[in-house]
């Protein structure tokens, strides 16, 4: 019940359902600078540390985990977050667009061609 707020960031494409937690900001505050990658992904409502396990885990085999994620970032997860979702669509839509913009101008153009 306490993951609800979060759900919400989901589905408004802020979080993804899986991938690094969001950090405390005094944690980022002293990073050193390959931590950042972690930053790559959108924060996740669970993460490999999390089933890995957690409260066992130092700090800084948290971030190895999330950085692995990161690396290994398979296309199904990525297709789990609705605000990607939503630039792919819009990106496949400007493909579209232009191919048909293209076949429109091939079309007049044979039609010129045959007057």
């Amino acid at each position: 019940m306490d993951e609800l707020p979060q759900l919400w960031n989901v589905l408004r494409g802020e979080m993804s359902l899986v991938g690094p937690r969001p950090p405390i900001p005094y944690e980022v505050e002293r990073y050193p600078a390959h931590w950042f990658a972690r930053f790559q992904v959108k924060p996740g409502l669970t993460g490999l540390w999390q089933v890995s396990g957690r409260c066992e885990l130092t700090l800084d085999q948290m971030i190895a985990l999330d950085l692995e994620y990161v690396r290994r970032r398979s296309p199904p997860t990525q297709y789990l977050d609705p605000a990607a979702n939503g630039a792919r669509r819009a990106q496949s839509q400007g493909r579209i667009v232009e191919i048909a913009r293209t076949l429109g101008n091939s079309q007049q153009r044979q039609r010129k061609g045959r007057s």
